[in-house]
C-alpha cells in the first residue's frame, strides 16, 4: 500500500507543470454564439477568467469557480449573464452562454501562448497571445506648436475606441502625448528618435500596457494611462522638456509624478542638469558595488536654504510647504526660462506641496560647475 501511495506521488511529481494546472487556465479563442472572442484563465491572478470580444475589445470579468461563471463589467457593474464552461479535450472547451431566457453556445479553442520577458509577463492573462488584438490601432495626430517664439510639433496619440473616451465628461482610459523638433541642428533626428519612444508601438506590450495589463490581468478591469511630454525650452543649444504621469496601475493609490529632461541639440546626446551645478549645491558620493556602483548627488544644505529662499509667492501657494521642501529626499530638476527649474520629491500623502522653484541663471551662478557656466551662456543674450 505505501508502495502504491509513493509510486502515485512520484507520477503527479514527474507531471508537467502545464499538465497540473487548472484545466482551464491559458488562452482561448472562439465565440460566444456567432461573436469571436478572446478569453483567458489563471487562477493564480484572477477568479474565474477575462474576455472580451474581438470587435468591441472591452474587459468582461468572468467571476467563479469549477464551470460557472458571473460576468462583471468595470468597477461595480454586476451583469446579468453567467457562462457554464468545461474543457471537453486539451485544446477544446465548450459551454453556454446565459441571459435570462437567452442562451447562446460557446466554443473555445486553445491558443498557445509565451513569456517573451518573465519580469513583465507572468500568466496567460497577461501574455500578447490575450492582450495583442486590444494593443493594436489608434493613430498619430499633428499639430503645431509654438513656445517663446520656436515652433515645434505636438505628436498626440488618438488611442482606439475602447481606450478613448466614452463621453465628453469621460476621461480616457489612455491619453499620451508626445513632440518633435524641427530638424535644424546635428543632433534633432536623435532627439526625436527618444521623443518618439513615447508613443506606444503598435501591438507591442509597452509602457502603457504594461501598466494597464497590471492591473487587468488581476481584476479584469482596465486603470488608467496618462503620459504628456511637453517642452518647456527650446533653445540653440539645449531643449529642456516635462513628462508629466498620471497613472493607475493597481496597488492602493494611483501615481502622479514629473520628470523634467534636457537634450544638447548639437550631439542629440541627453544631458543630466545635476551636471551643471558644482560641489557647493550637490554632495557626491559613490554608493553600491561592482557593476552595480554609480554616483549619488543629493543638495546640500545651502543649496536646499537656497531653493527654499526661491519658493513662490502668492495666493495659491502654501507657505508652509516651502518648510516641508527643506527635508525633501530629492529634487528634479530641468531647464526654465532664463534658468532653471527645481521640483522637490516629496511622500504622496504632502506631494500636494510640490511646487516648481525657478531660479535664474545670474543667481545660480556661485552653484555652477564649468558645464553648468558653459550652458548660461547658451542663453545669454546675443550681441
Amino acid at each position: 500500500m505505501i508502495r502504491a501511495l509513493l509510486a502515485g506521488a512520484l507520477a503527479l511529481a514527474a507531471v508537467p507543470a502545464q499538465a497540473q494546472e487548472a484545466p482551464l487556465n491559458g488562452v482561448w479563442q472562439g465565440s460566444v454564439g456567432n461573436l469571436p472572442i478572446h478569453a483567458c484563465f489563471d487562477e493564480r491572478t484572477v477568479e474565474g477568467g477575462i474576455y472580451y470580444y474581438d470587435r468591441i475589445k472591452q474587459l468582461i470579468r468572468l467571476e467563479g469557480q469549477g464551470d460557472r461563471f458571473d460576468e462583471r463589467v468595470g468597477w461595480a457593474e454586476e451583469g446579468s449573464a453567467t457562462w457554464q464552461l468545461a474543457p471537453v479535450s486539451a485544446t477544446r472547451a465548450e459551454g453556454s452562454w446565459r441571459d435570462g431566457g437567452r442562451s447562446l453556445p460557446i466554443r473555445l479553442q486553445r491558443v498557445d501562448w509565451e513569456v517573451p520577458d518573465p519580469v513583465v509577463v507572468r500568466g496567460p492573462c497577461e501574455s500578447l497571445a490575450f492582450n495583442g488584438p486590444r494593443l493594436t490601432g489608434g493613430q498619430v495626430v499633428e499639430t503645431a506648436g509654438l513656445i517663446q517664439g520656436a515652433p515645434y510639433t505636438v505628436l498626440t496619440w488618438q488611442p482606439p475606441a475602447h481606450f478613448a473616451a466614452r463621453t465628453q465628461d469621460e476621461q480616457p482610459t489612455v491619453a499620451i502625448a508626445s513632440f518633435a523638433l524641427p530638424e535644424r541642428f546635428a543632433g534633432d533626428r536623435a532627439i526625436n528618435g527618444v521623443l518618439a519612444a513615447y508613443l506606444p508601438q503598435d501591438g507591442e506590450i509597452d509602457e502603457y500596457a504594461d501598466c494597464l495589463i497590471a492591473l487587468s490581468s488581476f481584476r479584469g478591469i482596465d486603470g488608467y494611462y496618462a503620459q504628456f511630454a511637453m517642452p518647456e525650452v527650446i533653445g540653440d543649444r539645449f531643449v529642456g522638456m516635462v513628462e508629466s504621469n498620471d497613472n493607475f496601475c493597481g496597488g492602493a493609490h494611483p501615481a502622479t509624478w514629473q520628470h523634467r529632461r534636457v537634450f544638447d541639440r548639437q550631439s542629440g546626446v541627453e544631458v543630466d542638469p545635476e551636471s551643471w551645478l558644482n560641489d557647493a549645491a550637490l554632495a557626491r558620493r559613490i554608493v553600491g558595488e561592482q557593476d552595480y556602483a554609480s554616483v549619488y548627488a543629493a543638495p546640500t544644505d545651502a543649496f536646499r536654504a537656497f531653493l527654499v529662499d526661491h519658493w513662490p509667492q502668492g495666493e495659491d501657494v502654501d507657505p508652509e510647504c516651502a518648510g516641508v521642501a527643506l527635508d525633501a529626499y530629492g529634487w528634479d530638476m530641468g531647464l526654465a526660462q532664463g534658468g532653471m527649474v527645481f521640483l522637490p520629491e516629496l511622500p504622496r500623502v504632502i506631494m500636494v506641496c510640490a511646487t516648481d522653484v525657478m531660479v535664474s541663471w545670474d543667481e545660480l551662478a556661485p552653484w555652477l560647475s564649468l558645464e553648468g557656466q558653459a550652458a548660461a551662456m547658451a542663453f545669454a543674450p546675443r550681441p
